[in-house]
């Protein structure tokens, strides 16, 4: 009973909110209708008096519309769809709120209500249904829906009725106002006008225009009252029309692109609206080129957006892709013929050419409306794959004349696949050429400017002398629509000089070079008179005088010159030599001699002129006159040692001179005889089986042959003389075979075969001619035999005259030691004293005769070294100081000078023994395996410091051999001292040797004498000038791999420790415990060096052959070509290929200048 009374409470409170929507439904469409009219007559109104455009009255419209809608949905349809419970609504307490409002007994009860049966849900609600039904009871008498009073919605009518009344009125004064303003605003799109009195005619027989062209609208005005102007309004604009009279009117319509809707206008009235319609023309809107470059250009396709003129290799496919509007066709038009392009949809175009030469194209379109539409003209420019250049530039290398190195560009506008370097060769002897030859240089395929260089050996391609070389280069591009296209350079001659001109070069510059060695030893001479005269000038003097100080400085500068002219000497010998050997092969004996004429001038330019030169500066400038005179004393014996080598060597180049040309002659005499046999062969086969004609041919050939050969054989024989003349400039002529018989014969053989030849006698000619090769054999064999005899017979001289100069040189020592013992026990005033001098003078005089035996023998004999000649002069000039020391009675000079003489005459000695030994070998056979041929040859010899550089095994080998000799030595020197209690420098009579000098107390003479100490010193000095020697040798790798420079130069201080303390007889443990440490540092060097010969031999056999490298002076030219080509290399890639030729002829002249 309690829920059934609940359930029509809310049955009842539904039934409110029901009336309470209704309500509000009905006021809203009081509104709307107010609202909607209201705003209707203001819009008609506006309209009315404004006559708008279409453009504000379709604002009108839509506002009209806008807040007719907003009222209808806020009034009307809002509360109509609530009424029906759509959308949110107002739920029971607020209802309850209303009613409680309205009814002053209910208050809040219903609410209470309401509230008590949510509360009921939760636990005992006993209480609560019990106050929920006491309550429902006293609200079940209230009418809840009386609450919402309909009827006073009638108070609002009146919002609707003021619109009403004005509408009324209004459609009752001016109905027109409602119609025709409405009209116009429904129809805002439409034009309505005023009623003119005169009225507008198109004269025009169609309103069509073609799109993108002009079209010129008549008019006519016609009527009652005509006006003044007329316009055109079109877009919101108005444009005044021209006028032609006072009815016609023109106006034009530029550049129409699409329809155009427009008015005319006059003194406020309108025409009806019009349209001007196109005629839609065919268009192009873009289009695309495509092109596809040929294959062997490596070039990826180009597209190219609306392009107009175009420039393209040969060979090139266009691909036209055409995007059109209102367009059916599209023609291409080429030398007056024209192509429809593909349509491949609706408004897509193609087309594709392949173009190989330039022209002209036009581009039209067209549809049904227009076939003669405008059209578009442009130009292919097409260019043709132009041939390669190549420019080569040469230089001739100024050492070898056998090397030719060439620089140079090649180019192609579009790629360069070979370069080669053709030669072809003409036989001098046979003249005849030879097939040509290609050699293929190496470059980077398809490159465009290519800078190459390559260079040519003559003597690997077999150029021999009077053989004439033609060469040039050739490249070929990549043209691969016409085929590859090749260009090549000049053609380029080269004649290699015969035999005769070598030989006349070969004896000019040996004519000069024998000259200039003149002139040096004229300056030597001349150099060491003025220095003696500068030393006997200063030699009372304090200090210099201006003059004298001028006059040292002059005499320096003479000393440079000097240096400088045997410099300038060396380089041209070196010279001569290669260019000798560039085009003709030297025999081995020649070379050898050669080889050691070098070497006699890198001995004379050593180090010690230099050092002299810079000390005479440096005493010159501190102006201390004694040790400036010690300076000149060593610059006149170093003068007069270049004055003797000069000599020597000058004599020794005259007669390399003459057995370089014995030789010659010996060879060509040989190869004539063969060539004099081969014509006799021919001679005598020459007319078998041979028509006349034939044979008349054959023997004009046979005579020119013959006629060559004879002229030949009289070169040989000028040649004879030319010996003979040489041989007579040596200081002690040779022995030369005598062959004026074999040359007679041999030329009357001759002159026989042709007179022979010339009577058809060929049989007879051939036997004269076998006659004239057989005589010329036996006079080169006589020679041969003659030139071995000469040599066996000199060897055997030179070493009887060296043998002598030996024993001489050693009872010199000897003499030197008893003079010595002698000098010890005298003082200056003893008469014995004078007895001494001249027995020293006795001595000098004595060395002076070995010195000019000496000089004479080693102009004969290469194997003397210049060290020989330097110690004679140091002998004497000790020597000589000694005989003056005797003068001033200076004890301690003359012993110091004695010492130094016994040590020079020792080491002489040594060094002469040396070679005696090699030179004994050369006769036995043991020199160089070989009895009886000649004499020993340079570098063949065991000698110190003589021949060819020995190996660190060897001079270890004698460092150790040295060491054995002082180990005896000092157990030779301990024994002595522990059999006689003697000390060191001891007076026991009958020991010359170990007497020492007053007052010195020097160590180690108790055992070894004089000579020994002084023998071995020359050892060690001898072991150390060679590794000097090696070194100089030896490259800078070469010495990193021993070491380095730095240990092995210790390595010589160390030795140079103990020459020094040999020449003071100075013989103790630690000095073989030096060279037990020098043994040491041998080995680990020998070893280094074993190594890197191992090193090598793989490298050599490894190795393959390197170019020689370009002379210095063409590394300008080649510099500014790398510039050039850098420059060349900054042209933009964009431009036009006229202005890039233009350019790159503008590098190439300014490069050319340089």
């Amino acid at each position: 009973m309690n829920e059934n009374s609940y359930t029509s409470l809310l049955q009842r409170l539904d039934g409110f909110i029901r009336k309470y929507y209704k309500n509000q439904l009905i006021r809203g469409a009081i509104y709307f209708a107010a609202a909607t009219l209201l705003f209707f007559l203001l819009v008609i109104v506006l309209e009315y008096f404004g006559r708008y455009q279409s453009s504000v009255r379709a604002a009108l419209f839509y506002s009209f519309i806008c807040v007719s809608g907003f009222c209808l949905v806020r009034f009307v349809l809002l509360p109509l769809a609530k009424l029906y419970k759509l959308g949110q609504t107002i739920d029971y307490k607020q209802a309850s709120v209303i009613i409680g409002e309205h009814f002053p007994q209910v208050k809040d009860k219903l609410l209470n209500v309401l509230q008590l049966k949510n509360d009921a849900t939760v636990g005992d609600h006993s209480l609560i249904d019990a106050a929920i039904k006491q309550k429902t009871a006293e609200l079940t008498p209230i009418p809840f829906a009386s609450a919402i009073d309909l009827s006073k919605n009638t108070r609002y009518l009146r919002y609707v009725i003021v619109p009403i009344l004005l509408y009324a009125i209004v459609y009752i004064i001016a109905p027109s106002m409602i119609s025709d303003s409405s009209k116009r605003v429904l129809y805002y799109n439409q034009t309505f006008k005023p009623v003119a009195p005169f009225s507008f005619a198109v004269e025009n027989s169609e309103l069509n225009a073609q799109q993108f062209s002009d079209f010129d609208l008549k008019v006519k005005v016609a009527g009652t009252a005509l006006p003044n102007e007329v316009y055109v309004e079109m877009g919101g604009n108005r444009y005044k029309m021209q006028q032609q009279d006072n009815m016609h009117y023109a106006y034009t319509f530029t550049n129409v692109q699409k329809d155009i809707p427009f008015v005319l206008h006059a003194s406020d009235f309108y025409s009806d609206e019009y349209l001007l319609k196109i005629i839609a023309k065919p268009l192009i809107i873009k289009y695309r080129a495509k092109l596809d470059f040929p294959a062997y250009l490596g070039k990826k396709a180009e597209w190219m957006d609306n392009p107009t003129d175009l420039t393209i290799p040969a060979g090139t496919v266009i691909n036209w892709q055409f995007t059109t509007t209102n367009t059916n066709e599209i023609l291409l038009g080429f030398a007056g013929q024209y192509l429809k392009a593909e349509n491949k949809s609706k408004d897509e175009f193609s087309y594709s050419k392949k173009f190989f030469v330039s022209t002209n194209y036009v581009i039209k379109t067209q549809n049904e409306a227009m076939f003669n539409s405008d059209s578009m003209q442009y130009v292919v420019t097409v260019l043709p794959d132009g041939f390669p250049t190549i420019t080569a530039d040469e230089k001739q290398d100024s050492v070898s004349g056998k090397q030719l190195f060439f620089i140079g560009d090649a180019s192609d506008d579009h790629g360069i696949t070979r370069l080669a370097f053709n030669y072809q060769l003409k036989r001098f002897e046979q003249n005849k050429q030879e097939p040509r030859q290609m050699q293929w240089i190496p470059i980077e395929r398809n490159g465009t400017n290519i800078r190459f260089y390559h260079q040519l050996n003559l003597i690997t391609i077999g150029v021999m002398p009077g053989d004439e070389l033609s060469y040039y280069f050739e490249v070929w591009d990549n043209d691969g629509v016409n085929g590859s296209k090749s260009t090549k350079t000049a053609v380029k001659e080269l004649k290699a000089p015969s035999e005769k001109e070598l030989e006349e070069k070969t004896e000019a510059g040996s004519s000069a070079l024998k000259d200039k060695m003149e002139q040096a030893i004229k300056d030597a001479k001349s150099l060491q008179k003025e220095m003696k005269d500068l030393e006997r000038k200063i030699l009372d003097k304090k200090e210099l005088t201006w003059e004298e100080k001028k006059k040292m400085e002059k005499l320096l500068e003479q000393q440079k010159e000097l240096a400088k002219k045997l410099a300038d000497i060396k380089k041209e010998n070196e010279k001569l030599n290669k260019e000798e050997a560039e085009y003709k092969k030297q025999e081995e004996s020649i070379i050898e001699k050669q080889q050691q004429l070098e070497k006699m001038f890198n001995e004379l330019m050593d180090d010690e002129m230099k050092k002299l030169i810079k000390e005479m500066e440096k005493m010159l400038q501190q102006q201390n006159k004694d040790q400036m005179k010690d300076e000149m004393e060593k610059m006149q014996l170093n003068n007069k040692d270049v004055e003797k080598e000069l000599d020597r060597m000058l004599e020794q180049y005259k007669k390399l001179e003459l057995d370089k040309k014995l030789e010659q002659t010996i060879d060509k005499l040989d190869k004539l005889a063969n060539k004099q046999e081969e014509l006799a062969k021919k001679t005598e086969e020459s007319t078998k089986g041979k028509t006349n004609d034939e044979k008349k041919q054959a023997k004009e050939e046979l005579k020119k042959e013959q006629e060559k050969l004879t002229e030949q054989f009289k070169d040989s024989k000028e040649q004879l003389k030319d010996i003979e003349e040489k041989n007579k400039e040596l200081e002690e002529p040779e022995e030369l075979e005598n062959t004026q018989e074999e040359q007679k014969e041999i030329e009357q053989q001759q002159e026989e075969s042709e007179k022979d030849i010339e009577k058809g006698d060929n049989k007879k000619a051939s036997e004269k001619q076998q006659k004239a090769a057989q005589k010329m054999k036996q006079m080169s064999q006589k020679m041969k035999s003659k030139k071995q005899e000469q040599e066996e017979k000199e060897l055997e001289l030179d070493a009887q005259a060296l043998r002598e100069i030996l024993e001489n040189t050693i009872q010199l020592s000897k003499d030197q030691e008893e003079l010595m013992e002698q000098l010890r026990s005298i003082n200056g005033y003893n008469p014995q004293f004078v007895e001494a001098a001249q027995t020293q003078k006795k001595i000098k005089d004595n060395a002076k005769i070995i010195e000019d035996s000496l000089l004479s023998l080693s102009k004969r004999v290469a194997e003397i070294s210049s060290f020989v000649n330097r110690e004679v002069s140091k002998l004497n000039d000790n020597l000589d100081r000694s005989v003056k020391g005797f003068g001033a009675r200076n004890f301690m000079e003359i012993r110091t000078r004695q010492q130094y003489s016994m040590t020079a005459a020792n080491n002489l000695a040594v060094m002469l023994s040396d070679v005696l030994k090699q030179m004994q070998d050369q006769m036995s056979g043991k020199g160089d395996g070989q009895k009886g041929k000649g004499k020993p040859k340079p570098g063949k010899g065991k000698g110190k410091g003589q021949g060819k550089g020995k190996s660190l095994s060897e001079l270890k080998k004698a460092q150790e051999e040295l060491n054995k000799q002082l180990r005896e030595g000092l157990n030779k020197q301990e024994g002595d001292k522990g059999k006689d209690g003697q000390k060191p420098g001891g007076d026991k009579p009958g020991d010359k040797s170990g007497q020492g000098k007053p007052g010195m107390g020097m160590p180690g003479m108790g055992g070894m004498s004089s000579q020994e100490f002084a023998r071995m010193a020359a050892q060690q000095q001898a072991i150390r000038q060679q590794m000097q020697k090696m070194l100089q040798q030896m490259g800078s790798k070469e010495k990193e791999g021993l070491g380095g420079n730095g240990k092995l130069q210790e390595m010589q201080k160390l030795m140079e420790q103990t020459e020094k303390e040999l020449y003071n007889k100075q013989l103790t443990n630690q000095l073989l415990q030096r060279q037990e440490e020098i043994v040491t540092r041998l080995l680990e060097s020998e070893k280094a060096e074993r190594k890197q010969e191992q090193d090598q031999k793989r490298e050599a056999e490894q190795a393959k052959e390197k170019p020689a490298l370009p002379p210095p002076s063409f590394d300008q030219y080649i510099q500014q070509k790398n510039k050039e080509k850098e420059l060349l290399e900054t042209i933009p890639a964009d431009m036009q290929p006229y202005y890039k030729e233009k350019t790159k002829e503008y590098f190439k002249k300014v490069g050319a200048q340089y």
